[in-house]
């Protein structure tokens, strides 16, 4: 799914150079801005193509800079689940696992 965020934001940002990297099962985005106003272009054009990508979805993404590299500027980026509750706390909570249909 990353990969196809990837290739949506370069066909809408040709200039930006974007790696994808993985370190301990977390990716990452290394993207090579050619000025501060393709930075906030990327960032702004990321979030919406993963909009789109979710949509109609149960998943969410998150997006954070973490910092720069050289060049380069380098985000956490990962589609996720929402997480669901798998013991009964015993609160009566509305998404008491106790309530679910089996």
């Amino acid at each position: 799914m990353l990969t196809s965020l990837i290739r949506r934001v370069q066909r809408l940002c040709p200039e930006l150079s974007i790696e994808h990297r993985r370190y301990v099962g977390i990716d990452f985005l290394y993207v090579k801005p050619p000025t501060a106003a393709a930075r906030r272009m990327f960032e702004a054009k990321a979030r919406e193509q993963a909009d789109k990508m979710v949509r109609k979805t149960p998943l969410f993404y998150e997006c954070h800079f973490v910092r720069t590299a050289k060049d380069r500027l380098v985000y956490r980026f990962r589609f996720r689940v929402p997480d669901r509750k798998s013991f009964c706390c015993g609160n009566q909570c509305a998404d008491c696992i106790l309530l679910r249909h089996r």
